[in-house]
């Protein structure tokens, strides 16, 4: 059988093949009409890419390279998925490594990445103490466009970074704990070592100052950044609700929900007894057993940002970095401060 060529589909449609080889490629100067016509044709016709063809004759592998902890992570699902929509609408190839928020494992993906002649990268980076990583360094002298999502750390200060207002987001959801009355507010972070907890760490602190709250670090606990993490919490939750601590503020979903199912076991109720808030509203924190409060990140918005700024590097423009706004989600986790300051259950 005949392969179908795009000078053919440009012929039955009426266009240039320039236009076609557009439409298929998902270039936004196609008019819709056009590119719905076009599509139809190809589909009818059974067209089917030559990817070797076009690398040989572009000197383009077609290829993206996506880098992220792990993909079935319930705060990176939407990322991913807006990053792959993006890209793959654009006729890009997308080739995916977990690094199991490993370093020696990301340092590998990066390597395995460009040995695939990747045109450019995408990287959700894993958190360590390092200022200089030889791996980023690497990519960054062979001029490799790449986008970090997220918050950068300093061995990423040199790529450009799309990431959502970590500091703002903590900020307005513990302002919203100090409104409701509470004023003995535990942080439970998770990894300190990763950028994104930092800020939201700085976030807190900074509502709890702007009230004339003094703040307090015995309060402000560092752990996992996973559901298990939050359940292995309990010793240390009994010892700060025994201490007059009103209101949790976890520093992501997971471990808000893990905290919750703790409490649970210790016979409080939420928010009656205590107040618990998440960050990042992954699908779990509207249907949990007591609905979370959160800071609602747009991950899927995230991840087709990060993948437009990719293509327009890869196009030659330059990007800067892209700060997407974040917005508070309140819930049933969250009430008004009760008279007492210790809990009875305890």
């Amino acid at each position: 059988m005949q392969r179908v060529r795009l000078k053919d589909i440009a012929r039955e449609a009426g266009v240039a093949v320039i236009t076609v080889s557009k439409a298929l490629r998902g270039y936004p100067d196609v008019a819709p009409e056009t590119r719905a016509k076009i599509l139809s044709i190809a589909q009818r016709l059974g067209y089917v890419p030559d990817a070797s063809a076009r690398s040989l004759r572009s000197k383009r592998s077609g290829l993206v390279g996506l880098i992220v902890p792990r993909v079935t992570n319930p705060l990176l699902t939407g990322v991913v998925d807006g990053a792959l929509e993006r890209l793959q609408a654009a006729g890009l190839n997308v080739f995916i490594v977990q690094s199991d928020n490993e370093p020696e494992r990301e340092d590998r993906a990066i390597i395995e990445c460009v040995s695939r002649r990747v045109e450019g990268m995408l990287i959700i980076p894993c958190g360590r103490p390092a200022v200089d990583v030889l791996a980023y360094k690497w990519l960054w002298e062979r001029g490799i466009p790449t986008v970090i999502v997220g918050p950068g750390p300093v061995f990423c200060q040199s790529f450009p970074t799309v990431r959502a207002d970590e500091l703002e987001g903590m900020r307005i959801i513990t302002e919203h704990l100090i409104k409701l009355g509470h004023q003995k507010i535990a942080f439970i972070s998770g990894p300190s070592l990763w950028p994104g907890m930092q800020m939201r760490l700085e976030g807190y602190r900074h509502a709890l100052v702007n009230a004339g709250i003094s703040v307090d670090d015995r309060l402000i606990i560092a752990t996992g950044p996973t559901f298990e993490d939050g359940r292995k919490t309990g010793p240390l939750l009994k010892d700060l609700l025994a201490s007059g601590t009103t209101a949790i503020q976890a520093g992501n979903d997971l471990i808000a929900t893990g905290v919750l199912m703790t409490l649970k076991e210790f016979g409080l109720h939420v928010p009656d007894d205590v107040s618990v808030s998440g960050f990042g509203d992954v699908w779990l924190a509207g249907c949990a057993a007591v609905p979370l409060t959160t800071v609602r990140v747009p991950k899927f918005q995230l991840g087709v940002r990060a993948a437009e700024n990719l293509m327009a590097q890869l196009a030659g423009e330059k990007v800067s970095n892209d700060i997407l706004p974040v917005e508070l989600v309140v819930r049933a986790s969250t009430g008004p401060v009760k008279s007492h300051t210790q809990n009875p259950g305890l």
